[in-house]
C-alpha cells in the first residue's frame, strides 16, 4: 500500500505539529519547575538572612540594655544626688530598658516565626538561643549585674545558631557558587 503524495504531506504535517506540541509543553513544564525550585531557593536564603540579622539586632540590642544598666549605676552611685532627679532617672532606666526589652522580644518573636514556620531543622538551635538570652534578660531585668551575660558569650550563642544556619543553607537555600 502506497500513500499519495498528498496524505503524505498531510500526515508529516500532522506528525510534526504535535511533536512541536509535545515539545512544547514538555519544555513549559521544565521552565516552570526551575522558576519555581530557583524562587523557592531565594526565599528560604532571603530567610536565613534575616535571622542572621535579628541575631546581630540582639546582640546590638542586648549591649546598649548592659550600657544603659551602667550608665545608671555610676548615676546612682553619685551622692550628691537628690530624691526627685533619683526618681525620675530610676523611670527614665525603665522605659529604655522596657523598650530594649521590647526590641528583642520581637526580634526572638520574629526569628521563631521564621523558625517554626519554615525551618523547623532549625528548632532545636534556637530554642537554646531563645532560652539563654530569655533567661539572661530576666537576670538584668532585676538587676543582677554579676550574673549577666558578657558580649563574648552572648557572640559565642549567636554563633551557634549562625552556624547551624550554613547546612540549611547550602542544603536548601540560594548559592552563588
Amino acid at each position: 500500500m502506497v500513500l499519495d503524495q498528498n496524505t503524505t504531506v498531510l500526515l508529516s504535517t500532522l506528525l510534526g505539529g504535535l511533536l512541536t506540541l509535545g515539545g512544547g509543553f514538555i519544555a513549559n513544564f521544565y521552565i516552570q519547575s526551575a522558576s519555581t525550585k530557583n524562587d523557592k531557593q531565594k526565599s528560604i536564603r532571603n530567610m536565613i538572612e534575616q535571622i542572621y540579622k535579628d541575631t546581630k539586632k540582639i546582640e546590638d540590642l542586648y549591649e546598649e540594655y548592659r550600657q544603659v544598666l551602667y550608665q545608671y549605676e555610676i548615676t546612682t552611685s553619685i551622692e550628691r544626688i537628690d530624691e526627685y532627679t533619683a526618681s525620675s532617672l530610676n523611670k527614665k532606666l525603665e522605659e529604655d530598658l522596657e523598650e530594649k526589652r521590647r526590641l528583642i522580644k520581637t526580634n526572638l518573636d520574629h526569628i521563631e516565626l521564621l523558625v517554626t514556620l519554615y525551618l523547623p531543622s532549625l528548632a532545636q538551635s534556637f530554642s537554646t538561643y531563645q532560652n539563654k538570652i530569655s533567661a539572661f534578660i530576666g537576670k538584668l531585668r532585676s538587676h543582677l549585674g554579676s550574673e549577666d551575660l558578657s558580649e563574648e558569650k552572648l557572640e559565642e550563642i549567636s554563633k551557634r545558631v549562625r552556624s547551624s544556619l550554613l547546612p540549611v543553607s547550602k542544603k536548601k537555600g540560594y548559592r552563588y557558587f
